[in-house]
């Protein structure tokens, strides 16, 4: 665990993330289990503590300080990120995971079990079909390019609520006209990529 925790704390305290002993042992456990069950389930290609540390946990973070409200979606959660990292740095903000696959989901709602994330639920379902309660963000590390996707993560905010997408990329257009948070990760180009859903109203 070491070697996790020093990669990940050389990457996130220069940005002012402060993360106590029990969070980073929270995230430890986490990467644990998706170690294992990423022999059944394909959860990632990452397969290395230090590679997981900066580009899952480490990357999942830089949203931290973007987050709007106390109610975060993580759309196409698939082994927990970006929502379960956040969730455990913010436990004052409750997070859901949504995610298709049912395999997934299993394996989420063990590890929300197992790591004891009372702000965390599991939600099975498709982001095009919106049910129960709106959020005040959303973030997403699947890639949303067209109008018509990003749309369908916006149904899911409330007014002026804030989706947040993690691109690996700083050059391809985006419709909607986003904000860009440009950060460089091991050496690597990253983004976010921020919308404001603004509700237009029929005079």
């Amino acid at each position: 665990m070491k070697h996790f925790e020093k990669a990940l704390r050389d990457i996130v305290e220069p940005w002012g993330i402060q993360l106590r002993a029990l969070q980073v042992q929270r995230m430890w456990q986490h990467w644990q289990m998706v170690h294992v069950w990423n022999e059944r389930t394909n959860l990632t290609s990452i397969d290395t503590d230090i590679d997981a540390a900066i580009l899952h946990y480490a990357d999942s973070l830089t949203a931290a300080p973007d987050l709007f409200g106390d109610r975060l979606l993580d759309i196409g959660s698939g082994g927990g990120y970006p929502g379960i990292p956040l969730a455990i740095y913010r436990p004052d903000v409750r997070v859901t995971l949504l995610e298709l696959r049912r395999r997934r989901c299993s394996f989420l709602r063990k590890a929300v079990a197992d790591i004891g994330l009372s702000n965390v639920r599991v939600l099975e379902g498709d982001v095009a079909k919106v049910v129960g309660d709106l959020f005040t963000t959303a973030v997403t590390r699947a890639v949303f390019s067209d109008t018509a996707g990003l749309a369908q993560c916006l149904a899911w905010l409330e007014e002026r609520g804030k989706l947040i997408a993690y691109r690996s990329d700083l050059e391809a257009p985006l419709p909607l006209d986003p904000e860009f948070r440009p950060y460089i990760l091991a050496g690597r180009k990253r983004t976010l990529a921020l919308w404001t859903r603004v509700v237009e109203k029929l005079t």
